[in-house]
């Protein structure tokens, strides 16, 4: 659940996955429809007294634009690495990938990525199916653990070059392009054949069988990403507040006065095309980013930072508390909505 407090931060860096309007689906004629009807009153403030949009340096394109904005000072960031010592677990010299396990949708010219959230794997089910891949993948070097139902982690000693891109890339689309590549065919091979041995002992795997059985999409394959040579990240907050895996648990920086908050409600809606609850979950960020607002009037904090996210781009303003004396700006959320 997100904070409902700054706690008394001097700044607030604010994190806004798929918030951009998507161009593949709205161009800038029809992207204004889409906001036609919301009250937007706190979008259209902070599009207002913005007081300089920040540049963007070059984003690593392997990552959800997310993550490669809050790794952006880092080189080759390894997330499974990030992940694991958030998680507590001992540091290695082994490399180290997340996986997930997802649904793969087979049509007739494509496999298509269905969308993680939405499979309701639970604890108990997550663990069963990984206990049984846990032999395939040590047969061919990996050790297993697991993170969370839909999160996952692979390690081996070996210097295994194999590389993946983030899930968000390819949630929806046929997957053909986002496969995992190295410089060696004989890994991407040995991968491959991993996940095929994989998938045909899920086949017929209980907890599929149960699912299938209520109408839910079995469990049939693995998403490989996450792997980079940089193991390690100083975050520079003293708070943050998220339902971002990647974030929790992580070490704190007591020394900061920075805070990071994240709105996670509209990356769902977006991957489903889920327009209607695009809008709700946009409201609902305008009436969050109202109680920001009102704490930075209350000084409670004097800087904003809204990182607004999309696709393959953001949108980085700053919004300055010593700013809002100029009550005769106008502005629209529109301005701050379109990549």
């Amino acid at each position: 659940m997100l904070s409902p407090t700054i706690a008394l931060m001097n700044s607030l860096d604010f994190l806004v996955p798929d918030a951009l309007i998507p161009r593949a689906h709205f161009g800038t004629d029809s992207a204004p429809e889409l906001l036609r009807g919301l009250n937007l009153p706190h979008l259209n403030f902070l599009a207002a007294h913005a007081a300089e949009s920040i540049p963007v340096i070059e984003l690593e394109a392997s990552l959800a634009v997310w993550q490669a904005w809050l790794l952006r000072d880092q080189t080759e960031p390894n997330l499974a690495a990030i992940r694991a010592e958030a998680m507590g677990l001992p540091a290695t010299s082994a490399s180290r990938w997340l996986i997930e396990p997802v649904f793969l949708q087979v049509g007739l010219d494509s496999v298509t990525l269905f969308d993680p959230a939405q499979l309701d794997l639970n604890h108990d089910d997550a663990a069963a199916l990984a206990e049984a891949a846990r032999p395939v993948l040590k047969e061919s070097g990996w050790q297993l653990d697991i993170a969370s139902p839909l999160h996952w982690m692979i390690e081996r000693s070996d210097d295994f070059d194999l590389h993946g891109v983030a899930i968000e890339h390819a949630i929806g689309q046929g997957i053909s392009e986002w496969l995992p590549h190295s410089s060696s065919d004989a890994n991407q091979l040995v991968w491959k054949r991993v996940v095929n041995e994989i998938q045909m002992t899920w086949f017929t795997h209980p907890v599929n069988l149960a699912r299938e059985a209520v109408g839910q999409p079995p469990v049939n394959g693995l998403w490989l990403s996450g792997n980079g040579h940089q193991t390690r990240v100083e975050w520079p907050y003293a708070k943050i507040s998220t339902s971002q895996l990647l974030l929790k648990q992580t070490k704190l920086n007591s020394t900061s006065s920075i805070a990071l908050e994240t709105f996670d409600h509209l990356s769902a809606p977006t991957r489903a095309q889920d327009w209607s609850s695009w809008r709700n979950a946009l409201q609902a960020l305008d009436l969050r980013l109202g109680d920001v607002l009102q704490q930075m009037r209350d000084g409670q904090c004097d800087r904003l930072r809204l990182v607004l996210c999309g696709e393959d781009e953001l949108r980085d303003v700053l919004i300055r508390r010593s700013d809002f004396w100029k009550f005769w700006r106008r502005g629209q959320a529109l301005d701050l909505l379109i990549g």
